[in-house]
């Protein structure tokens, strides 16, 4: 591309880029893009990478070999500091003119960064599409518009179970199969109750959502809606059937290894940081597998599980824009996402680099990426998680029956009892969406429409 191509496109670039940088004058970013190609073909190029503090080292490694594989190009002084990925927002947003060229964030931090200003859309998106997976481009992406390049995925629950007791195609399957193998060894199968995250994870299928309103002052869901009263009272019912068994028991995640220790849990769902303990109870016989089918009334649905996305953006402040995309855009090649694994363990969310022997070694991966395709992200505010565990706590301990299949003597075909019952929570769900909203618990009395049921 001429110097005169490359600086028609840039400027196009940056006179929204530069917008929040303080520059309104068109006259003075064509100025700024004819100097940026000059220091692009031969000029000093001086840019600074803030990534996470435990992956220093392995950036410096990553800028020098950018460096090598463009030596003669340009005249190259990079720097890389650490800086939380959590507090990258806030450090950015402080002063975007001093924040790094190149910097690592969370996907909940992406949608405030666009709105300020601070990070240039990716100029080669339809690359990076073919690249990573469905999940962590539109994770990158807002309004349909790429701003980040995905580097590697964070977060998720999985199934753990002791492999001495059971198969990976059991614990992994569905929540029938996880219940019957717990009831034929007179085993328990632990669900923590009060992590509202997880709870959340039976819930998210489909358009439903517990998340950050618009305003960003609170948190919003739609379980109050149509659709999310059917899903809802399928949900409920599944976990009332689940229960049913006899073989669920609620357990906080310390009292549940010293239960996998005794062998009186065989199988419980937990986050996937919490493998090393699980690990040191279970040692060779530690199974990890992906979150399981959940069975309701009408059949099966796929839980996914909640991920958080790390990606690089590139700062619409910077002096050398092209150079900072082509560090991002290196910093995630499908080479140094496996680099990122071996040195730091953290999964990639190239396409390749996840499907790698390397990467499906570890079960972790294996199982995450098996439930990415129907992942979410959990972006509420703190505050939901007391009316989340409240509501499930209180209608487990109530005596509501499982639901009853009725097959039907001519046909033999299974009716299930649903048409008269699908609204048995709906009278409830109003409250709750206020509770989850206000951050309140919620343990409602019986009303009526549940009684005539149970009748």
């Amino acid at each position: 591309m001429t110097k005169r191509a490359l600086a028609l496109v840039l400027t196009t670039v940056l006179t929204f880029s530069l917008a929040g940088c303080g520059s309104t004058n068109q006259e003075q970013v064509s100025a700024d893009v004819e100097q940026q190609v000059e220091n692009t073909d031969n000029g000093p190029v001086e840019l600074t990478v803030w990534g996470a503090p435990e992956e220093s080292t392995m950036l410096k490694k990553q800028v020098d070999s950018f460096i090598k594989e463009y030596e003669g190009q340009a005249q190259f002084d990079i720097k890389v500091e650490a800086v939380k990925e959590e507090e990258c927002k806030d450090a950015v947003l402080e002063n975007m003119a001093e924040a790094a060229d190149v910097f690592a964030f969370r996907n909940k931090q992406l949608a405030p960064l666009v709105a300020a200003g601070a990070l240039s859309a990716v100029q080669v998106p339809d690359m990076v599409e073919i690249e990573v997976s469905a999940k962590a481009f539109e994770r990158a992406s807002f309004e349909k518009t790429l701003y980040a390049y995905p580097m590697a995925t964070d977060g998720g629950y999985v199934v753990y179970y002791n492999k001495a007791l059971m198969t990976a195609a059991e614990a992994g399957g569905s929540t029938d199969t996880l219940t019957y193998k717990a009831k034929a060894l007179e085993k328990k199968i632990a669900l923590n109750m009060s992590d509202a995250e997880l709870l959340c994870h039976f819930w998210s299928y489909g358009e439903m959502y517990v998340r950050v309103n618009e305003e960003g002052t609170g948190n919003e869901t739609n379980f109050d809606k149509m659709a999310g009263m059917y899903h809802t009272d399928a949900m409920i019912q599944g976990l009332i059937d689940m229960d049913y068994t006899g073989t669920i028991i609620d357990l906080d995640y310390e009292e549940t290894l010293e239960a996998v220790k005794n062998e009186e849990v065989i199988a419980f769902i937990a986050p996937v940081a919490f493998k090393e303990e699980v690990e040191k109870v279970l040692g060779e016989n530690c199974g990890i597998a992906k979150f399981p089918q959940f069975i309701i009334k009408n059949g099966t649905t796929k839980p996914g599980t909640s991920l958080d996305y790390r990606m690089f953006g590139v700062n619409a402040c910077s002096k050398h824009i092209d150079w900072a995309h082509k560090l991002a855009r290196y910093l995630t090649t499908e080479e140094n996402q496996l680099m990122r694994l071996k040195e730091t363990g953290a999964r990639p969310c190239n396409a390749k680099a996840a499907s790698s022997t390397l990467a499906v070694s570890d079960p972790v991966i294996k199982a995450i990426n098996a439930e990415e395709k129907s992942s979410f992200v959990m972006d509420a505010l703190p505050g939901y998680e007391v009316a989340v565990t409240s509501f499930v706590k209180w209608f487990m301990a109530q005596d509501f029956p499982p639901f009853e299949d009725v097959t039907d003597e001519e046909t033999g075909k299974v009716v299930l009892d649903a048409l008269d019952r699908i609204h048995k929570f709906a009278p409830y769900l109003a409250d709750w969406k206020a509770a989850i909203e206000n951050g309140q618990a919620y343990e409602p009395e019986v009303k009526g429409v549940i009684a005539d049921v149970q009748e």
